[in-house]
């Protein structure tokens, strides 16, 4: 049994119907089934971490209200709005979008404008021109989440719904499960389960993100490039993934990340079927201001509000949103 073939050019219709059946129906894959075409995993690198400056260290304190990517157009993938230095008002899109990720679960999701509130420990994000509730999170004494319920239907035989619950050691994300009921790319409401397991290198990056003996994503860094902020480029869920941009949940990274892939397998034999590599970074105080994936010809940008007034934070409405990548440039002059 041969793989699609996925590494090159934008995502297929057939490619993202072969991830779902595999990581979701399939259950456990037999060795058999990878012993021809699998590769060996993919080793970790070890570097010696330089010093990150003082200077760098001033960037902690900014916020990444701005992630865009930039194919010739401009595509705004998440903007965020402050109130009291937390998210409150939000847009985002799943960064598939862009052909330069793969979604392999089929939760894309296109949120134009939502209003994020906190009520003790229950934070709930509206999506507004819909008029429903997208996601609401419980959140545990130290404000981790917990747990996530997520309700994305586009119409009545479109459909995700997904619970997760969120596990710690040692104040990292340890595993989650998730559970989960889709209408998308199945002919009845299909009911799923999913365990993912984190592990971490000696600097606290999260390096892989797996389920075991089924599909992993490995997460490789430039230890020559030290950040105190990024925003990243790759996707699990969409619960998870919202999660992020409310900063709810920050995944530890204190390098730039030099390549993603996504891989399939049993046991010690896995294959690759997508991957992304990372380069041309500007990294400024710290912040990674854009980076470059070559494959694709796509150029990610963060704007980062560091406490300035900016004109877009002032006024909350789904219009003043980043639309050009003048425009970004102009609002955020250091890129």
């Amino acid at each position: 049994m041969k793989n699609p073939e996925c590494n090159d050019g934008l995502i297929k219709t057939v490619c993202m119907k072969y991830f779902y059946k595999l990581f979701v129906c399939g259950g456990i894959l037999s060795a058999s089934i990878f012993s021809i075409s699998c590769k060996k995993q993919i080793t970790e690198p070890t570097a010696i971490q330089p010093e990150i400056s003082s200077q760098a260290n001033n960037g902690s304190q900014c916020k990444p209200a701005v992630f865009g990517a930039y194919t010739g157009e401009w595509i705004t993938l998440a903007q965020k709005w402050y109130v009291n230095g937390k998210v409150r008002y939000l847009k985002a899109k799943h960064a598939g979008y862009t052909g330069t990720v793969l979604d392999p679960f089929l939760e894309s999701f296109d949120l134009a404008w939502g209003e994020v509130s906190y009520e003790g420990n229950q934070v709930y994000l509206r999506d507004v021109v819909n008029n429903r509730l997208l996601m609401r999170v419980t959140l545990d004494d130290l404000g981790r989440p917990v747990a996530t319920y997520y309700d994305n239907e586009a119409a009545a035989d479109n459909f995700v719904r997904d619970t997760t619950y969120y596990y710690y050691k040692a104040n990292r994300l340890d595993y989650m499960i998730s559970l989960f009921v889709t209408t998308v790319d199945a002919p009845s409401p299909y009911h799923g389960y999913r365990k993912f397991l984190f592990s971490y290198d000696t600097w606290g990056n999260v390096v892989k993100a797996e389920m075991p003996e089924s599909m992993r994503l490995n997460i490789q860094y430039d230890y020559t490039k030290p950040v105190v902020g990024i925003t990243d480029n790759f996707q699990l869920t969409s619960s998870v993934k919202l999660l992020q941009y409310m900063e709810l949940i920050k995944w530890p990274m204190h390098h730039a990340i030099a390549r993603t892939n996504f891989e399939v397998g049993y046991a010690n034999y896995y294959s690759e079927i997508f991957h992304s590599d990372y380069n041309d970074y500007i990294i400024s105080n710290g912040l990674v201001q854009s980076y470059r994936e070559p494959n694709r010809a796509v150029t990610f940008y963060n704007g980062w509000d560091c406490g300035l007034s900016l004109s877009l934070n002032a006024a909350n409405k789904p219009g003043n949103g980043i639309s050009t990548l003048k425009q970004f440039q102009e609002v955020y002059s250091n890129h």
